[in-house]
């Protein structure tokens, strides 16, 4: 079984500006149904912006609905996280998933060697090598190996 990230992450990850509004960022993320944009900064990576960053955006909004306090532009540099840990490619997936879990994180960049980016880790990677595992092995082995990896 391949165990590597670069056989389990999402290649050629949706990435957007850091000064592009929010509203793009959601609308690029219901288009294309993904719940992480990687945020660039002039062509490095400088954040990472979540489905969940942008409910808190809208609920804020919602509340100050009608008051002119929010006739501003909120930019995806304004809430997105910043300095986001990154992972190897050439890690193992145990690897990977131990940094996730570890760090209560739903998904991680992925670079090469040189530092580009190469894709990203969500937690839907993760469950399917968690599923393709789990058929390789017995499944009542599956769960006390995948524990003792982890």
């Amino acid at each position: 079984m391949k165990l590597l990230v670069a056989d389990w992450m999402t290649k050629h990850p949706f990435k957007i500006d850091i000064n592009e509004d929010v509203e793009t960022a959601r609308t690029i993320m219901r288009e294309e149904t993904i719940r992480h944009l990687l945020v660039l900064d002039e062509g490095n990576l400088a954040g990472i912006i979540s489905e969940h960053d942008l409910e808190s955006v809208a609920k804020i909004k919602a509340r100050f609905k009608g008051q002119d306090c929010f006739n501003f532009k909120i930019t995806v540099g304004d809430i997105m996280g910043r300095n986001p840990i990154t992972v190897l490619e050439t890690m193992t997936m145990p690897e990977a998933i131990r940094e996730m879990n570890k760090r209560h994180f739903h998904s991680l960049p992925v670079k090469d060697a040189q530092g580009n980016i190469k894709g990203i880790i969500t937690t839907t990677d993760v469950l399917r090598f968690a599923l393709v595992a789990s058929q390789r092995i017995d499944v009542n082995e599956s769960f006390s190996r995948i524990a003792k990896i982890l």
